[in-house]
């Protein structure tokens, strides 16, 4: 087991089964000596470098790929004519969903678990659960006596029906 698996396993929530495993595991690293320590420091390391230059090349090709597939989507609406705002509307689409993809492929690539995302993405309960997480934060603040200002718009309505007062000039 690497150094990143075993802290995301300390990180994630355990059961009773788990528990035991992540003990075990942090006792065999604490009989290790420090210089089998080291070089499995080094080789985690090297290993998460690799994913990380994997993950660039991987965004730099996908986004090239997004940037062509929208050109070409472009170019075949305006050439079948199709009304200039829903172009504009579909290509926006288009690239939003495929750098979502590409997000959590490159994510999945760094080695974090993305079940989570394409759960939440897939559901289409995205808002429900953003204004959700965030009535719990602000009720949870206001628990703790912590308050979050707001913009605030003042709106005068003006009564058409009554006439105007005249200006006084003095």
């Amino acid at each position: 087991m690497t150094i990143l698996q075993l802290i995301a396993a300390t990180e994630a929530v355990a059961d009773t089964t788990k528990k035991a495993v992540i003990e075990q595991k942090l006792d065999m690293l604490s009989h290790m000596s420090a210089q089998d320590l080291i070089s499995m420091l080094i080789k985690d390391i090297v290993n998460f470098g690799l994913r990380i230059l994997i993950a660039l090349v991987l965004l730099a090709v996908g986004r090239w790929i997004i940037r062509w597939i929208r050109r070409a989507m472009r170019n075949m609406m305006t050439r079948r004519e199709v009304d200039p705002s829903l172009r504009g509307f579909l290509s926006s689409m288009v690239n939003i969903t495929l750098t979502l993809f590409l997000i959590i492929i490159i994510i999945g690539i760094l080695g974090i678990d993305t079940t989570a995302f394409i759960a939440v993405f897939a559901s289409g309960d995205y808002w429900d659960l953003f204004f959700d997480m965030n009535e719990r934060v602000y009720k949870r603040f206001a628990e703790v006596g912590l308050n979050i200002p707001f913009p605030q718009l003042d709106v005068h309505l003006k009564d058409e029906t009554r006439p105007e007062e005249p200006k006084r000039t003095e």
